[in-house]
């Protein structure tokens, strides 16, 4: 996906080590003050481009006002049904 909200940066090393492996919901709770400060910093540069694709993918029928709290909940949710029901590798950053 390559939707700017699930861009970020990453040390070569670890982003190999990661590969197709998604990201567990413990993950992004433990990491949340980072996602969500490079998300501000995304969408301050791209602002238009970030909050449509955050709306269609994440949001939902969600207000936009509610992108923090909701984003990250959603991305969890996501992930947690990849893990789950799709039988993806869950990613705990070691």
């Amino acid at each position: 996906n390559n939707d700017l909200w699930n861009l970020l940066p990453s040390d070569a090393k670890i982003n190999k080590q990661k590969r197709d492996k998604i990201p567990s919901p413990e993950l992004i709770e433990k990491q949340r003050n980072m996602i969500l400060d490079y998300w501000e910093i995304i969408r301050k540069n791209q602002e238009i481009r970030f909050q449509k694709e955050m709306q269609v993918s994440l949001l939902g029928n969600h207000s936009y006002s509610e992108w923090k709290t909701v984003g990250i909940a959603q991305l969890q949710n996501c992930c947690n049904y990849l893990i789950e029901n799709r039988g993806f590798e869950a990613w705990n950053g070691r």
